[in-house]
């Protein structure tokens, strides 16, 4: 919803977009404390001057790289 607020697309074609991405490379999901996270690969070019850190980092000691489980709905 917050990436597509305003359009009516069902979850399985939510799933399947997310599917792609992490086939791609473009994403993976990593476990923090019980929760579960995505982190965007391929930003690399981007440089964020003042960085303000809101989600755990994936190199975490808890992170499983490449791992994907299905997020409940």
């Amino acid at each position: 919803m917050q990436i597509f607020p305003g359009d009516d697309i069902p979850p399985n074609e939510i799933e399947n977009c997310v599917d792609e991405l992490h086939r791609e490379g473009l994403i993976f999901t990593y476990n923090n404390n019980g929760k579960e996270y995505w982190h965007v690969t391929g930003w690399n070019h981007q440089k964020i001057d003042k960085p303000s850190v809101k989600y755990p980092s994936h190199e975490d000691e808890n992170s499983s790289k490449g791992s994907r489980k299905v997020v409940e709905r």
